[in-house]
């Protein structure tokens, strides 16, 4: 299966995603919650579009400010629920 034809087959579902977002589609949940959970994280001004990993769980991007002065992009896993990903935004 294609990129494209993955892509296709989620905005099938219902699931109006960015395609930025990395699809598996050997554990593509049948709601789509974690993609939709997803794309609302990436509407907070994020550094990288958040990946939804092969075991459900959301690998978000954050700049963090270093102690040098400098920035770094970093990365946090965490549960596909709405308070997991409000807790990491700061709600």
């Amino acid at each position: 299966m294609t990129r494209e034809s993955r892509a296709a087959t989620v905005n099938e579902l219902g699931n109006k995603m960015d395609t930025t977002h990395t699809i598996n589609m050997g554990t593509l949940k049948r709601d789509n919650a974690s993609y939709r959970l997803a794309a609302w994280i990436d509407t907070h001004d994020r550094p990288q579009p958040t990946v939804v990993m092969s075991n459900g769980k959301l690998c978000v991007y954050s700049v963090e400010a270093l102690a040098d002065g400098t920035w770094a992009i970093v990365s946090d896993v965490i549960e596909p629920t709405m308070q997991a990903a409000r807790d990491l935004l700061g709600y």
